[in-house]
């Protein structure tokens, strides 16, 4: 048995943590035994439409413990949810020969909506650094969501990207 360990990231350390930022659609959602355990794993295949930060290519191929198949059921707490046809906005650790994974689990995923009315998409940054105060504890029903703009939350995670790059600024 293992256990998993969940500390609220924000937006800053996310990026931070990844090697790449990517938007995209799912377009596949595969369950299969992980290679080296009985472990039960889905393999998310995503269709990049941009990236905010690095390169993996124009698919990537992520792994995202948990699940059942057949006999077998792993549970991973934090261990998001995918659909084929969504858009999401990805944290990922990996290169671009084989597949990657997510930054902080569910945290590592944006979810992209389409606002049916303007046709906007809009993204709900991940909630763990709504509920997070300054000291980092967590703190449950605190803190709005902000409800952005793709297009706004987007140059959010370059700006970072840019100040992080930049010589001689502090990180």
């Amino acid at each position: 048995m293992r256990a998993t360990t969940w500390i609220p990231a924000d937006l800053r350390a996310l990026v931070s943590a990844a090697s790449a930022v990517a938007y995209g659609r799912v377009v596949a959602v595969d369950v299969q035994l992980a290679e080296t355990s009985r472990a039960v794993e889905r393999r998310v295949v995503v269709r990049v439409s941009d990236y905010y930060k690095g390169q993996l290519g124009g698919e990537v191929l992520l792994r995202v413990p948990g699940g059942t198949l057949g006999g077998y059921r792993t549970v991973v707490v934090g261990a998001p949810e995918f659909r084929e046809g969504e858009e999401v906005v990805l944290f990922l650790r990996g290169e671009t020969a084989g597949p990657a994974s997510l930054v902080g689990l569910a945290q590592g995923v944006v979810r992209v909506r389409v606002d049916p009315q303007s046709g906007l998409r809009r993204v709900w940054p991940p909630a763990s650094a709504a509920m997070a105060d300054t000291q980092g504890r967590v703190l449950r029903g605190q803190g709005p969501r902000r409800v952005m703009a793709l297009e706004a939350f987007a140059a959010e995670v370059r700006q970072i990207v840019e100040r992080r790059e930049r010589p001689g600024r502090p990180r």
